[in-house]
């Protein structure tokens, strides 16, 4: 049994080496690597077809991209113990996407903060300037519009900066959870981020996008 074992996993680990493997390629693969390191009563951890298959189909459905699965399992590696749920791999990757989502959103506020600076005037408005997109329109409105923030005083941009990270992230999650809801729900969803105006409750004009 033990030696039909150990052929099955080296049979799964050369699948690693190749080029555009599947998920279900990678899943099976990466799941016997886990069961050699967290053994059960000295021997790997039994993968029953039931199992494994079950471990496929959670991560067929998150469409989550190869190497960040592949992540996922590295640390779970590094770090677990005792053997885990699907969510509690999936649980790294959650957290270090939170963290990728929250960088992001910062560096983006950092990049309207300069626009503003080179492109933006009270009296005259934007001037040519690059595209913005309109996640990030919206989450310019939700932080008070260009034109607050070009005259923000230091203790309210803490809280305008606040706004604007807040809606940017929340764009991210409601585009991740599109298949979860009907259509015209999350259209309206995603309209209402932001809502598309600034504090003063006019809208913001913007220059045109290509």
């Amino acid at each position: 049994m033990e030696r039909k074992q150990s052929t099955q996993n080296n049979a799964l680990t050369t699948i690693s080496g190749r080029r555009g493997y599947s998920i279900d390629e990678l899943v099976r693969q990466r799941l016997s690597r886990l069961a050699e390191l967290i053994r059960k009563d000295g021997a790997p951890y039994p993968l029953t077809v039931p199992l494994v298959n079950l471990w496929v189909d959670v991560f067929m459905r998150v469409r989550v991209p190869a190497e960040r699965i592949n992540a996922a399992f590295d640390k779970a590696e590094r770090e677990l113990t005792f053997w885990p749920s699907p969510a509690e791999v999936l649980s790294f990757l959650s957290n270090a996407e939170a963290n990728r989502n929250e960088e992001e959103a910062s560096q983006k506020w950092q990049w309207v903060r300069d626009y503003i600076r080179l492109h933006y005037h009270p009296d005259l408005g934007v001037s040519r300037g690059p595209r913005i997109s309109e996640r990030c329109r919206r989450a310019i409105n939700a932080a008070g519009g260009l034109a607050y923030l070009s005259e923000c005083s230091k203790e309210n941009l803490i809280f305008a900066r606040k706004r604007f990270i807040e809606s940017y992230l929340r764009w991210e999650e409601l585009q991740q959870d599109e298949y979860l809801l009907p259509e015209s729900e999350i259209r309206t969803l995603l309209s209402k981020v932001g809502e598309g105006r600034s504090i003063e409750g006019s809208k913001e004009r913007f220059p045109q996008t290509t």
